[in-house]
């Protein structure tokens, strides 16, 4: 579930252990916002780290077969040298 859809569900209740409530409140007052603002801006930022997370592996992994598919073409490229060059003998 997006972090849009939670959102939107009022009835939607989000149950977090006292002493993080306690703490949550008392950032709220500092910060001027209400308790259910930190815990949305906490479950984005969770929601954002995980597709960061996610993109980086993705882009790793992108990476990871370039390579091969590089080394395969020069594999490829070499086994036509050769064979050319067993014909050529």
């Amino acid at each position: 579930m997006s972090f849009d859809k939670i959102m939107r569900q009022p009835t939607m209740n989000i149950t977090v252990p006292l002493e993080l409530y306690r703490e949550l409140k008392r950032l709220s007052l500092l910060n001027e916002r209400s308790v259910s603002e930190l815990i949305g801006h906490a479950v984005e930022i969770h929601y954002g780290n995980a597709a960061v997370s996610a993109r980086h592996r993705l882009v790793d992994r992108l990476a990871r077969l370039e390579a091969e598919l590089g080394d395969r073409e020069r594999l490829q490229e070499q086994i036509v040298k050769d064979s050319r060059a067993i014909r050529a003998r």
